[in-house]
C-alpha cells in the first residue's frame, strides 16, 4: 500500500513547502518510443491539503530516464475534465506514450509536463 509524501522540497526563504509522490515504470519499448504505467491512489488524488502536492512519475527507458511533473491540481483536472486514465478499483492507471518530441496521455499532450522542473525554483546561496 502506497501511504505517506515520499519527498518534501522546502524553500525557507519565502516558507514553502511542497509534497511530492514519485511513481516508477520500467519503459517497454515501442515503435514510438517507450510507453509506462503508473498507479494513483485516488483517495491520494481527490485529497484536499492545504500542502502542494506533486507527482513525479519516472519512466527508466533502458539508459535514460524520462520524467513527468505534474501538480496533483493539473491531474485530478485532467481526469475530471478529459478523462485523463482509468479507473481501477482503487486508484487512477495513467498509461503514457513517450515519444521523442511528444508525451501522449490519454490522447492529450503532456509534453509540457515533461522534465519540468519549473514548479520548484532553483536555490542559489
Amino acid at each position: 500500500m502506497d501511504e505517506g509524501d515520499d519527498i518534501f522540497v522546502v524553500n525557507n526563504r519565502v516558507d514553502r513547502l511542497w509534497r511530492i509522490q514519485v511513481k516508477t515504470a520500467i519503459g517497454a519499448r515501442r515503435s514510438y518510443g517507450f510507453s509506462g504505467q503508473f498507479l494513483i491512489p485516488l483517495e491520494q488524488l481527490q485529497e484536499v491539503t492545504p500542502t502542494d502536492l506533486f507527482y513525479v512519475l519516472c519512466l527508466r527507458a533502458e539508459a535514460r530516464w524520462d520524467f513527468v511533473v505534474v501538480s496533483q491540481i493539473d491531474l485530478l483536472r485532467e481526469h475530471q475534465d478529459y478523462r485523463v486514465g482509468s479507473r481501477v478499483e482503487t486508484s487512477l492507471v495513467l498509461y503514457l506514450a513517450f515519444k521523442q518530441a511528444e508525451l501522449i496521455c490519454s490522447k492529450r499532450d503532456w509534453q509540457g509536463y515533461r522534465n519540468n522542473w519549473s514548479p520548484w525554483p532553483v536555490m542559489t546561496w
